[in-house]
């Protein structure tokens, strides 16, 4: 955790090289909005959205807001996919999963499926800390668990679970991730790909793969918004 509030802007910054500069304001709803507008109303926006937006469907009207918020605020930080001196990722930050309109995330109860299906599971978090970095690649961590005042986890199960992988930042500025493995207590096993075999479990599988190739398009020190292969996918972050 970063001593002061300057220093952590400094430091998030600098990994996808953006720039605070004062961009032209963006028309919106028939009013100009600035950077600090666009974003107040997008975390307005998520808070006000239960369960991550789990229950909003393509033709939820909160929905068509965040995914308009988002193109919104994206203009502010051209350079989101440039990664410059990633190094600074690794200083202990944590970013918790506010919203998504992923569905296979929602279908599957979140990113592992661990804790079981919506009905019999209690409501979850999702964490995101990057564990380190080299260059433009390095290790990271998206840690599942029953969210804050929820019921606790089911019988015999952990009380987290921990995806431990790899990350790259290809040319394209995309966030790859590879996942690798497990931790659920004591117990840890491997990630299987299982792709193009006749074992696949699709959702659980694809789940878990739904955060494995974004791109990042707007960072600051208390908001990481990504999109996901299809554009009306997006993840937003915020610091817990």
């Amino acid at each position: 955790m970063l001593a002061s509030l300057v220093a952590a802007h400094t430091a998030l910054a600098s990994p996808f090289g953006l720039r605070r500069a004062s961009p032209p304001p963006l028309r919106s709803r028939g009013t100009w909005l600035g950077l600090d507008d666009v974003r107040a109303s997008l975390l307005a926006e998520i808070a006000a959205v239960p369960n991550r937006g789990a229950a909003l469907n393509e033709q939820s009207p909160a929905r068509a807001a965040v995914l308009e918020l988002v193109e919104e605020i994206e203009p502010f930080d051209r350079e989101a996919d440039r990664w410059e001196d990633a190094d600074a990722l690794t200083d202990g930050r944590t970013w918790r999963l506010a919203y998504t309109s992923s569905a296979t995330f929602h279908d599957n109860h979140g990113l592992t499926g661990y804790y079981g299906p919506a009905d019999t599971a209690p409501a979850l978090e999702l964490l995101l800390r990057f564990t380190s970095a080299k260059g433009v690649s390095g290790t990271l961590e998206m840690q599942e668990q029953p969210a804050e005042g929820a019921a606790a986890a089911p019988a015999g199960l952990a009380p987290q679970i921990v995806l431990q992988g790899n990350w790259v930042c290809a040319p394209d500025g995309t966030l790859k991730v590879s996942p690798q493995t497990f931790v659920a207590g004591e117990r840890s096993w491997a990630v299987q790909d299982r792709r193009g075999t006749d074992t696949v479990d699709f959702e659980r599988d694809k789940a878990v793969r739904c955060l494995c190739a974004c791109r990042p398009v707007y960072l600051d020190e208390g908001l990481f918004v990504m999109r996901g292969l299809l554009p009306s996918v997006v993840f937003v972050f915020v610091r817990p």
